[in-house]
This record gives C-alpha cells, structure tokens and sequence, in this order.
C-alpha cells in the first residue's frame, strides 16, 4: 500500500496545478458534474476510485479485488464532496484508484492519497503484463504540452510514481508519452 502522509501544502498544490493548466487533461468539473457511484459503497469491501468508469469497470473484473466492489468516478480532479465521502469510507474498506499513467491521474491520486489510504491499480507495468502487454511504444501516446511541463513536477507531489508504475511505464512517461485506459 502506498500513502503519503497527509500534506495540505501538496493538496493545494495540487489544486493550483489543475486550474493553472485546465485543458482538458487537466480538469476541475464544476460542482454540478455530479460524481457517479456505482453499487452501495457503505457496504463495499473494495472501492475503485477512478476517472474513467467505463475502462476501470472493464479492468477491474480481471484484478481480484475483494467483493463486494464499489466504483466513485469523476473526471478530473476529485471534488470536496468526493473527499468527504472517500473519508467517511476510509476505515471501514480498502481503497485503490484505477487511472491513467499520465501525469492528471497521478496527481489525482497524489490528492487521493492526502485524505484516504489508496493503491494505485492503474496503468503500470504489472497491469500491462497481466494484460499481455510488452511493447509499451505500441500503445502509449503522446502527451499535451501541459502533462510534460508536469512531469518534472511528479517527484514533489508524488514521490513514489516510479514505484507504483513500475520502471518501464515511468521512462516511457518521462520521455514525455503515456498510457491511457483504454490501451489496456
């Protein structure tokens, strides 16, 4: 499990990054975008935290989360009800975000981390393998100016993303290309 501890100092930064650079990649929805939920998360043993639903349900099938699963879905940047909710679930279910490995849904989940314990079971290298995926070139894209300004920016607002995404998915982010949900 990877957790930072709590930092408001990253949570703003955060925050600052995604309405300097909205873009599409980088999004903040207004509040009446509403969140969708999927299935009762008070009873959930797993909760998918994700900003793609439709990919993350496909995905999340295949990777033996404890049932029952319930899925929060927003795009962009989660909002203060989400972190609302995401808390008062906290302790009582286990939490991991299925994401992009690009750098809006690495931050995402570096906010996500600042208020709930969360995994990340997004796009990694050990995804990619379950999946059967070994050229990573074949399926990753090129990211928008504004992701590749971010990437020096990854090793302050969320130290571990080398980690979690495994060495291969991390050079291919460094080299300035991602790999979306959709690829998987």
């Amino acid at each position: 499990r990877v957790v930072c501890a709590r930092s408001g100092r990253r949570i703003q930064l955060i925050e600052s990054w995604f309405q300097t650079y909205e873009d599409g990649e980088f999004t903040i929805l207004p509040a009446e975008h509403a969140t969708v939920v999927l299935c009762v998360p008070e009873t959930a043993r797993t909760l998918v935290y994700t900003t793609k639903a439709e990919c993350a349900a496909r995905l999340a099938g295949s990777c033996g989360f404890a049932e029952p699963v319930s899925m929060v879905s927003r795009y962009g940047l989660p909002s203060a009800s989400d972190a609302a909710l995401l808390e008062s679930l906290a302790d009582r279910t286990t939490w991991v975000f299925v994401g992009d490995a690009d750098p809006p849904d690495i931050l995402v989940f570096a906010w996500l981390e600042q208020h709930v314990p969360i995994q990340w079971r997004g796009v990694s290298d050990a995804v990619l393998l379950q999946f059967g995926h070994r050229d990573l070139e074949a399926i990753s894209i090129p990211m928008s100016a504004a992701e590749k300004d971010t990437v020096p920016l990854l090793n302050d607002l969320c130290p571990d993303f080398r980690k979690f995404l495994g060495p291969q998915s991390a050079a291919i982010l460094e080299r300035g290309l991602k790999v979306e949900l959709e690829a998987v």
